[in-house]
């Protein structure tokens, strides 16, 4: 009756059995020993020919990396049902330990976000298209809580390296807008107010442009300000053209002086 797919496994990782709704997705025979919890001495990562290949590498390292811990971790991937088709899946699993700490086996469960990630897909395409990616971070420490994709491309920075830290991405900041920047943050701390400022990065290759950037204060119930969250905006080429037209305006004027 659990509206999700939910498992458990032995200590060493081996799946011994899925609930009803998982083992339907998965298309398993009503005779199935998953769906009885009969354990067939099967390999930890035996589930691996339902995920799909894209995700071959993370699936197992982060599943690896419980069983190596005896942490519970999470992840999402995508899994294929009966028909060949591959979803999305958030899957959570923990252990379950007698009262001497000894590990008895593993509970997880799974949910379906298809939608979910259908739906960030479509908002990540459309922060692409207009140079605009969001963010966010808490106050203390200035760790950064989210960065979409579209903000690494605007920084010029790897996901693949992590979330670059505070100080990382202050001394992204242009030296010469950096004051202006910090004074903006400061005071919206200050105030718990929003912000919108405009200034320059300059990235690793030299490459300069001009962001703008909108945030607004999260506050927790006690009304203490926690964290900011907004966009940045790569306004470079709207820059350029807006320098373009007033040097042809100044040329205009130089041209005609005082005619009429």
């Amino acid at each position: 009756m659990v509206p999700a797919t939910t498992w458990y496994a032995t200590p060493w990782g081996t799946v011994t059995f899925i609930n009803e709704r998982g083992s339907d997705y998965l298309g398993l025979a009503k005779d199935h020993p998953l769906r009885f919890g009969t354990d067939t001495g099967t390999e930890w990562d035996s589930y691996i020919s339902f995920v799909h290949p894209d995700d071959h590498e993370e699936a197992p390292r982060v599943w690896s990396t419980c069983l190596r811990t005896g942490r519970g971790g999470e992840f999402a991937f995508r899994v294929r049902n009966s028909g060949g088709e591959y979803r999305w899946f958030f899957s959570r699993a923990e252990p379950v330990r007698a009262n001497d700490g000894t590990l008895l086996y593993w509970v997880g469960a799974k949910c379906d976000i298809q939608k979910l990630k259908h739906a960030e897909f479509y908002l990540g395409e459309a922060q692409r298209l207009a140079h605009m990616g969001s963010w966010a971070w808490q106050v203390a420490g200035g760790d950064a809580l989210h960065l979409s994709e579209e903000w690494y491309r605007i920084y010029g920075f790897d996901p693949k390296q992590g979330m670059p830290a505070w100080e990382e991405r202050v001394e992204r900041t242009h030296p010469e807008d950096r004051g202006t920047w910090q004074e903006t943050i400061e005071r919206a701390i200050q105030e718990k107010s929003d912000f919108d400022v405009q200034f320059r990065i300059l990235l690793p290759d030299g490459t300069i442009k001009s962001v703008r950037t909108v945030g607004q204060p999260v506050l927790n119930t006690a009304g203490e300000l926690v964290q900011f969250m907004g966009f940045s905006m790569d306004v470079t080429e709207r820059r350029v053209a807006d320098e373009r037209i007033r040097g042809q305006e100044a040329e205009l004027r130089q041209m005609f002086g005082g005619q009429h």
